[in-house]
């Protein structure tokens, strides 16, 4: 049964369809004055726009009939050259041997909120003026969402570059908070791993491969070598994301951060690697014990928020 289509791009499709009709003409020749035609007509808003919105319920396959969204398909190829331009381009999956388009995975939920999180963020930072401040230099109240490295923030290509060198990370902080349902921005990203030195190779990979420059927790710069994670914290700054990388050598007092590691959430991103989280339950006491007013106020979110947020636990 061919894969249910993510609709939530559809409306972004609409701004490419100058670029499609153009690129149609270089991807597929022959087709070229019919594709273009199919794209201006599903301007018009006709029934059989391929990037149309579900707006009825009849039912019937994408795009000859607009059924529930979990019933769009995408037709062969030979009458549907737009939709597997825009489709294609557009990210939504690829060409399948059979000329049908395989529709790209899904993020989880987790993954989703996390997105959405980034780009909300950017949509706030760009509305404001920079200050001077790093994530360092937080207050206790608002957090690091309100400094400078909120400028640009996305910590998915560092989860991705740890996943693909084997690095097992586990998120922390506000970014797992926002994976649990949090609203609540952040600007820093705080990663734990359990000190395993087998894993430091691992680690120094990663943060060359994102360019991320590290210091030790006093700020002052040491090398990216897996010597490096020998230290109880490392800061780290990449071009996508700065925080730090803990492990259970810090001072953490009666939080039993080992048992948190062995029990940590994962999701899974639609372009294949995993994160790794702490659970919602581990992440509201590690809050109740740093006791600042923003992280008490994000426990309080996190338990009115309860459990059904939670992802499957990692193996």
């Amino acid at each position: 049964m061919p894969a249910a289509l993510d609709t939530s791009v559809l409306t972004d499709l609409a701004v490419a369809r100058p670029f499609v009709e153009g690129m149609v003409g270089w991807l597929w020749p022959g087709p070229q004055a019919s594709a273009a035609a199919s794209l201006r007509q599903s301007a018009s808003g006709s029934s059989d726009d391929p990037m149309a919105p579900n707006h009825g319920s009849a039912a019937g396959p994408w795009p000859g009939g607009r059924g529930p969204a979990s019933e769009m398909r995408v037709q062969p190829v030979h009458d549907q050259v737009s939709a597997r331009a825009v489709g294609v381009l557009a990210g939504l999956g690829h060409v399948g041997h059979d000329g049908r388009m395989v529709a790209r995975a899904a993020d989880d939920a987790a993954i989703s909120r996390l997105r959405a999180a980034v780009h909300r963020l950017a949509v706030q930072t760009a509305a404001r003026a920079r200050t001077g401040r790093s994530h360092e230099d937080a207050d206790e109240v608002i957090g690091t969402a309100d400094t400078d490295d909120a400028y640009g923030f996305d910590p998915l290509p560092l989860l991705q570059a740890l996943h693909e060198h084997g690095a097992r990370v586990v998120v922390m902080g506000q970014v797992a908070g926002i994976m649990h349902g949090s609203r609540e921005l952040t600007g820093d990203l705080d990663l734990l791993w359990d000190g395993d030195l087998e894993q430091a190779p691992a680690l120094a990979a990663t943060f060359a491969a994102v360019r991320a420059s590290l210091a030790d927790a006093d700020g002052v710069p040491i090398s990216s070598a897996p010597a490096a994670f020998g230290l109880p914290k490392v800061l780290f700054r990449s071009p996508g994301a700065c925080g730090d990388c803990c492990t259970p050598a810090l001072p953490w007092g009666e939080v039993p951060v080992r048992d948190f590691l062995a029990r940590c959430r994962s999701a899974t991103a639609r372009e294949g690697f995993e994160v790794r989280y702490v659970d919602r339950l581990d992440l509201i006491r590690m809050r109740r014990a740093v006791g600042r007013v923003k992280d008490l106020r994000r426990a309080d979110e996190l338990e009115h928020r309860g459990s059904g947020l939670a992802g499957p636990v990692s193996g």
